[in-house]
């Protein structure tokens, strides 16, 4: 059974939870990761020798935002091919027509319940990986 190790940044404690909460519960298989600043994760991809295979990113967050972290990772040749989505409370026409640039970046929207997260990371799953 492939492992999957997912990295989730969020500065909101709740939504960290409750995302790290749905994978778990779907993906027994997988190693979650959480970081509640963009600066956190880019410093552990830094150091640590095993990358995610996928990182979940806040839009919205103090100092480096979604999109910043999402720049900074294509622009590092170390980071470069980590699968990206990007979540955020509302659809956005200009953030989809930034991460249309980016590769390997999917963006949707936050869920708002948890029976709905459990759905969202089911569905990142499949789009993602293929299962």
């Amino acid at each position: 059974m492939k492992q999957y190790t997912i990295a989730i940044i969020d500065d909101d404690q709740d939504d960290l939870a409750i995302l790290s909460s749905a994978f778990r519960e779907s993906y027994e298989n997988a190693a979650i990761l959480t970081f509640s600043s963009g600066n956190a994760f880019l410093e552990f991809v830094q150091t640590t020798p095993n990358l995610p295979n996928l990182a979940i990113t806040d839009l919205y967050m103090p100092m480096i935002d979604g999109l910043e972290l999402i720049a900074a990772m294509k622009d590092n040749p170390r980071t470069e091919d980590v699968k990206v989505i990007l979540l955020s409370t509302f659809l956005n026409q200009p953030v989809l027509a930034h991460v249309a640039a980016f590769k390997n970046v999917n963006y949707y929207l936050k869920p708002n319940s948890y029976t709905d997260y459990v759905a969202l990371a089911n569905k990142i799953m499949k789009t993602i990986y293929a299962l």
